[in-house]
């Protein structure tokens, strides 16, 4: 569990647990207990000219070059946060004004 936007069946299993208060619960020796690890998809990541891993719709979208090789680090609106940080935050649904 943790700060994501979709749940899995993994998640699931564990709100529930936890929802029940410890009555759910148990201590596990093996994954294969409890179904295994579950399904993990993949999938193609943004596109990020400069390879930094904020993509480049994100950064057009909030009038930053995505070609300059050093903007992660920027932090170019001086707010004490890089643009990495916002962007990182903006997954998050921690958005803060630019």
């Amino acid at each position: 569990m943790g700060a994501s936007l979709h749940r899995d069946s993994v998640d699931a299993r564990l709100i529930a647990e936890c929802g029940s208060l410890g009555l759910k619960g148990r201590v596990i020796h093996d994954e294969a207990e409890t179904g295994g690890i579950g399904e993990l998809k993949g999938g193609n990541p943004p596109v990020s000219t400069v390879g930094d891993s904020i993509p480049d719709a994100w950064k057009l979208a909030h009038g930053l070059d995505p070609k300059n090789p050093n903007g992660s680090r920027d932090d170019d609106n001086h707010d004490g946060y890089s643009i990495l940080e916002e962007y990182l935050n903006a997954l998050a649904g921690d958005a803060l004004t630019r």
